[in-house]
């Protein structure tokens, strides 16, 4: 059988978030650069005794947690992980490193079509990675599983790990309208999860530059899923205020618009939205 009749009505792909579309083959994983940019620094990050790290093609979040789901600190980085330099994550004095990967090659299975093997044939014929590592993440809720990949330096660096996609913690804390489009957005990208009815329609992750690219992306999504822009909830969360001109440009088109708080966890900071951090409460969630 063809892979698409495996697979479904859901698969997620990348489109070109990043150069030609490739995981970098990064040979000096923790080489430092000039060009860091931290965007938070929260917290004490020699307390706790878990680090998570939530890694993209455009960013990396550095926190550490503690088993009773307290979050200690937090370190956000406008670049990818291969350019931060080793001292950052002091992982040496941790009990725990769970990585949660934000990186779009990832594919969505229905469980009954789910097997080990094939979804790393799948993967392969749809990314084109022939050795890069490759895990999944089994959603009993949905009946799913996350079957993903990774640059093969990551897994290298980091072989005692806990491996998540943040596809996966997302579906595990995710929708509370009857229709609803779930929305996450890093410095470069954002990922949309979309829910009709009962049935998951869509995870994906686009680039965009502008707020007009994101409302491109949203109202062909919306004609795709025959979704009222009425009567469709928001639920934004990652790099986004009230008061920014993306917010407005999504106000304009969609009426039905709040921020994800995710429960559970508490805040590191009140100077700071939480909805900011959803992404790695949600890891807290499930991981911990």
């Amino acid at each position: 059988m063809k892979l698409q009749t495996y697979l479904g009505i859901i698969n997620s792909i990348s489109n070109n978030c990043y150069q030609n579309g490739q995981l970098s083959k990064r040979k000096n994983y923790f080489a430092k650069k000039n060009s860091l940019k931290t965007l938070f620094d929260i917290g004490d990050k020699n307390e706790g005794t878990i680090i998570l790290c939530e890694v993209g093609p455009d960013y990396t979040c550095i926190a550490t947690a503690d088993e009773q789901h307290k979050l200690h600190s937090l370190r956000y980085f406008s670049t990818s992980l291969d350019e931060i330099d080793a001292n950052e994550l002091s992982l040496h004095s941790f009990q725990k490193l769970v990585v949660h990967s934000a990186y779009p090659e990832a594919l969505i299975v229905p469980h009954k079509y789910f097997d080990e093997q094939n979804s790393k044939q799948w993967l392969k014929e749809m990314f084109g990675f022939n050795e890069s590592p490759q895990f999944h993440n089994a959603i009993n809720e949905w009946q799913v599983t996350v079957a993903y990949t990774l640059p093969e330096t990551i897994d290298n660096q980091f072989t005692n790990a806990v491996y998540w996609h943040v596809y996966a913690t997302a579906l595990k804390n995710c929708f509370g309208a009857q229709n609803q489009i779930n929305i996450h957005f890093s410095p470069k990208c954002f990922r949309v999860m979309v829910k009709k009815g009962s049935a998951l329609q869509l995870c994906q992750t686009y680039p965009y530059t502008t707020p007009l690219d994101v409302i491109y992306y949203l109202l062909n999504i919306c004609q795709k899923f025959n979704l009222s822009q009425n009567a469709t909830h928001l639920s934004l969360s990652g790099l986004i205020e009230k008061d920014s001109a993306l917010y407005k440009e999504l106000h304009q088109y969609f009426s039905d618009l709040s921020f994800n708080q995710s429960a559970g966890t508490s805040q590191l900071n009140e100077d700071y939205p939480a909805h900011y951090f959803t992404s790695v409460y949600q890891l807290v969630a499930c991981a911990l």
